[in-house]
């Protein structure tokens, strides 16, 4: 029995990979992509989304998913970070599995609605990774790790636990957390455990000023937060265990995640430029509430560094909504032109994941998973004009399918 195909029409088709097709086509099959044309070489019967522009499904590269039940941010924009951290350890205490469950699931459900097809997810202990099976979207988890690298470290005994696991359709990753809460022989750990289990490692680091002047300085708020803790060593830090350190240890792996680097230096930057497996994600909204310095952006994007997009948490952010993400990105960055901003919710993602061979791109062969942006404005959708209007305020975006569930 030849398989059947569905083939949708819209006033734009956006391959990323290749230049934008007006009135354009995509063939799609059961699972996969068929093909991309103009209109005028189809010749089977077509769903006509019309005024309205088809693109790969999003790819959100960075979430904390457990925190999905949250309403509004915990604390107020321009919080101290290390305030912030408190509230988070906070919030975490007595959280049972099933509510764990719940949100994550709330938010897989929150994603899909938004046109996303592939997450890079930071599971915190304890991890379950039937919580995230049959979603209807792609999920990269990645295991967190926290404290000393001790035989009695509680997540180490876990992590064992999650690498032998069945994967099951869910690809796995390691995430040492932060440098201030890692130490550096757990992050050696760490990428010993990625490079024998050929698994990416996604951090965050360079985030805060703070975080710098704890590694170079052993010095402020984050000292007398490690302290209420009751996790203060100062052994963690020193002139061998800033920045560098852990740079050097993700690059030892074959991919490697840099979560925010909202602070990361230039020198940095052309060191990671000539890491090929180091990605980049930037979290543009959480990085608006934490009222962080202008984001180095485009001095990423000038080195050819592979920036991805995330959406980080509900608990710095009001939802987990890319596109939104992408639309505010757009407007912080002015001089990017659609496509490039597409590119960064997209192809980027895809590849920051490990994923780019399925998704990413409008191209034949991969994942039929699309989504479909529409404006308002529909009189602002033109096949003879320009694309200002893809992430525009009146802009929205849906998984494609949904619009047609018959299909």
């Amino acid at each position: 029995m030849s398989e059947q195909l569905t083939v949708y029409r819209a006033d734009w088709v956006l391959p990323v990979g290749q230049p934008p097709v007006p009135d354009g086509v995509v063939v799609v099959g059961e699972n996969a992509i068929k093909d991309v044309m103009p209109s005028r070489n189809n010749t089977l019967p077509i769903i006509d989304l019309g005024r309205a522009a088809i693109i790969p499904g999003l790819v959100n590269a960075h979430t904390h998913l457990e925190f999905s039940d949250l309403d509004a941010p915990l604390g107020q924009p321009g919080i101290e970070f290390t305030e912030w951290i408190s509230k988070v350890v906070q919030h975490r205490v007595g959280d049972p599995a099933a509510r764990k469950k719940f949100t994550i699931q709330r938010g897989l459900i929150e994603l899909i609605q938004s046109g996303v097809v592939a997450v890079g997810e930071i599971a915190s202990t304890p991890v379950e990774l039937d919580d995230y099976r049959d979603s209807g979207i792609d999920v990269q988890v990645f295991y967190e790790l926290l404290g000393p690298n001790t035989s009695d470290n509680p997540r180490l005994a876990g992590c064992q636990t999650f690498l032998s696991s069945p994967s099951s359709g869910i690809s796995k990753g390691l995430s040492p957390h932060a440098p201030y809460s890692v130490s550096s022989e757990l992050m050696n750990h760490a990428v010993q455990l990625a490079d024998t289990h050929g698994l990416p490692i996604a951090m965050h680091l360079a985030e805060t000023p703070q975080e710098r002047e704890l590694l170079e300085h052993q010095s402020g708020p984050f000292v007398g937060l490690l302290q209420h803790l009751g996790t203060w060593n100062p052994n963690n830090f020193g002139e061998d265990r800033q920045s560098w350190h852990y740079l050097e240890r993700l690059s030892q792996i074959s991919r490697g995640l840099l979560i925010h680097g909202n602070y990361l230096t230039g020198k940095e930057l052309d060191w990671i430029s000539q890491q090929a497996g180091l990605h980049v994600v930037y979290c543009p909204r959480t990085h608006r509430f934490f009222e962080h310095a202008s984001y180095p952006l485009q001095a990423m994007l000038d080195r050819s560094i592979n920036v991805a997009v995330g959406t980080d948490s509900r608990a710095s952010n009001p939802n987990l909504n890319l596109f939104e993400e992408l639309k505010f990105l757009s407007t912080q960055f002015s001089q990017l032109d659609p496509m490039q901003v597409l590119r960064l919710g997209t192809l980027n993602g895809a590849s920051a994941l490990g994923m780019e061979q399925r998704y990413g791109t409008l191209e034949k062969g991969k994942s039929s998973r699309l989504a479909v942006i529409r404006s308002n404005q529909p009189s602002s959708v033109n096949v003879s004009g320009s694309l200002d209007w893809l992430f525009s305020t009146h802009s929205t975006c849906h998984p494609l399918r949904s619009e047609h569930p018959s299909h």
